[in-house]
């Protein structure tokens, strides 16, 4: 039994509109194109940011994957409220929001690791379990954890499988959030109210210092909703701290802890959120820095039962010589559930070793040849190996050029083997899911304000784990298979307009194993979605519009033994002004989903949105 999203006509009006936008403002604003702006390179030429894709600080062009970096910046400009909100301005990515859990998908697939400062936030397999209903969401990539958009210092969104590095199940990718330091003295305030389809308010207090070695910076939130969207009633309180002390030029010690209680006020689930860290970082300012490091991450994301991750992670690497660059790393990961019912109180855990070695070897100033490879073992299945080959091609300054392959298996963690809760039981007797993914893709800036990238995309995982609600446990459901392209386009016009325009197709198809249905299991993801995002930045003023396309094929609830198919298509509008008063003090205002779209078809519960609202807030810095 097949079930396939295929491509429609849309795919091609959609393209076609992209390529009048990217054409469109060079010619319009053409009289203003020649005024200068400082800002312009970093707008559309990140050649100065270090990001982590290769897990060591590398060149954003010469690195082998299709990147986004969301900016500290940007989530001022914008006062996004949540990484949803952000991540969903971002083209190829698709965050499923509604009751249980933000998940994100990109790629054509759920499966992608989130991490905080390189620490995994959370393990595989994770689900949020319903009372009286057989069905359970995926947390593999939940963004639930995240207290504060205020503790960010960027987003790296690396697409495209990392599954020798991070872990077989970096099948879509991996987003990483990098926390910010303790860099003054000061405190900010932020006020905030929300009317329409969301009626909530938000206080959120950041303080940060510096005491010679020693900087630290805090946030704590509260936001409270009691609006006419379901999944959008909750109590939300949250709390972060970075602490950082520096030995020397070289080594330092950081602590990370997160708390976030969410609890949604007239649903059955209760997100409860801790998670710590201390990390010794050492060869800091080299090309190969290292570190050692534990963490513990508790999540209990329903009120039936506790997941732990605990972990040992170490790494460190060696410059051989200025075109050579070898990192190893060491990981250790405990998966546990724990549920203390009067009624059915199970436990179980697992653990996992894990060894990755990989190489960056540049030819010629030109070519990147980047091996890896990652050896698992986990007590139920044994060990694996996951290879993984990128090459990175520079013919020139302005252009990159690159491919990439790697393996993919993935052990079942503790929720799918142990769960005993109510009809829904565990499965000792799991297979690894198995598969590959592969990308090319291409990169152009045509000067310091116009860029352009192209990507294409291939994934296939076997046996893929999943609960059915047919036989009442976890079982290896299905095959997936899914390709696409991906095009962006940046042009900064002049000093005051910036734009970006994406366009992404996603070709998703989900073969049964066993002919039976699980229609928990299939995520509606975009089949076509086109996005633009156009600023205005003049002075005090910040005006920013994010418009998103959504195409979806989707299967009907109540025919999905035939596979109804319903077509539907959303436009998705958010705009959002600020006005700086004083260098301490802004105002904003924000009016999200304008049309008032609202989701239909397969997933309603899980991913609808809220309607529209308006939403008026100020920022005071002292």
């Amino acid at each position: 039994m097949i079930f396939k999203m295929n491509k429609s006509r849309l795919s091609r009006k959609i393209a076609a509109t992209l390529m009048m936008w990217a054409a469109f403002p060079i010619g319009a604003f053409a009289a203003e194109s020649n005024e200068t702006n400082e800002d312009a390179t970093e707008y559309v030429n990140m050649e100065d940011m270090l990001i982590t894709a290769e897990r060591i600080p590398t060149n954003r062009w010469d690195t082998p994957a299709n990147v986004a970096v969301i900016t500290a910046k940007e989530i001022e400009d914008n006062h996004y409220q949540d990484l949803a909100e952000a991540l969903s301005h971002v083209n190829g990515v698709y965050v499923a929001t509604g009751s249980g859990a933000d998940i994100i998908m990109m790629n054509g697939t759920n499966r992608v690791v989130l991490l905080v400062d390189g620490k995994r936030l959370s393990s595989p397999h994770m689900y949020e379990t319903y009372v009286n209903q057989a069905k359970q969401v995926d947390t593999r990539a939940d963004i639930s954890p995240i207290p504060s958009m205020k503790m960010i210092e960027r987003v790296e969104i690396i697409k495209g499988g990392n599954s020798a590095l991070y872990g077989s199940d970096a099948v879509g990718g991996v987003v990483n959030i990098i926390t910010k330091k303790g860099r003054r003295n000061e405190t900010t305030v932020d006020i905030n109210k929300a009317f329409g389809q969301s009626h909530r308010y938000g206080v959120e207090i950041t303080n940060q210092g510096v005491n010679g070695r020693f900087g630290y910076f805090f946030t704590g939130n509260l936001r409270e909703s009691n609006g006419n969207f379901l999944a959008n009633r909750y109590n939300d309180k949250g709390l972060s701290l970075r602490m950082d002390y520096r030995f020397d030029d070289r080594s330092s010690l950081t602590f990370n802890g997160m708390y976030r209680n969410y609890d949604k006020l007239l649903d059955f689930s209760d997100g409860l959120y801790n998670s710590i860290a201390l990390t010794y970082n050492f060869k800091e300012g080299t090309s190969t820095p290292g570190w050692f490091r534990y963490h513990n991450n508790y999540n209990n994301p329903s009120k039936f039962g506790n997941l732990r991750l605990q972990a040992i992670e170490y790494q460190n690497g060696w410059e051989l010589n200025k075109n050579n660059k070898l990192i190893v790393g060491l990981e250790w990961q405990n998966h546990k559930i724990h549920a203390n019912s009067y009624v059915n109180p199970y436990n179980g855990d697992i653990n996992r070793g894990s060894i990755y070695l990989q190489d960056t070897i540049s030819i010629c100033n030109k070519w990147q040849v980047i091996p890896n490879i990652r050896l698992d073992y986990q007590e139920t299945t044994g060990t694996h190996y996951l290879p993984k080959i990128a090459i990175n091609y520079r013919p020139n300054e302005q252009t990159k050029l690159y491919t990439s392959w790697g393996r993919v298996n993935n052990d079942a963690s503790a929720m799918p083997l142990f769960t005993e809760h109510g009809t829904n039981r565990g499965n000792p007797n799991l297979l690894s899911e198995s598969g590959q993914s592969f990308t090319i893709g291409f990169g152009h800036a045509f000067d310091e304000r116009k860029s352009i990238s192209l990507n294409y995309f291939h994934n296939y995982t076997d046996n893929v784990i999943d609960y059915s609600a047919f036989s009442g446990k976890f079982d290896n459901i299905y095959k997936e298979k899914s390709h696409g392209i991906e095009i962006d386009y940046k042009q900064k016009i002049n000093n005051k307009w910036s734009y970006g325009v994406g366009f992404t197709h996603t070709d998703t198809e989900f073969v049964l194993l066993d002919q039976v249905w699980s229609w928990s299991s299939l995520y509606t993801i975009p089949t076509d979605s086109l996005i633009l995002n156009l600023k205005y930045h003049c002075g005090p003023w910040r005006v920013n519009l994010h418009n998103t396309l959504y195409h979806f094929f989707s299967y009907s609830y109540y025919d999905y033994q035939n596979g109804v198919k319903l077509q539907d298509t959303y436009n998705w509008l958010d705009l959002n002004a600020s006005y700086d008063i004083s260098d301490q003090l802004t105002i904003y205002t924000k009016v999200m989903n304008i049309g008032n779209i609202k989701l239909n078809g397969i997933g309603e519960n899980r991913f609808q949105r809220p309607g529209r609202y308006f939403m008026l807030g100020a920022t005071y810095k002292f």
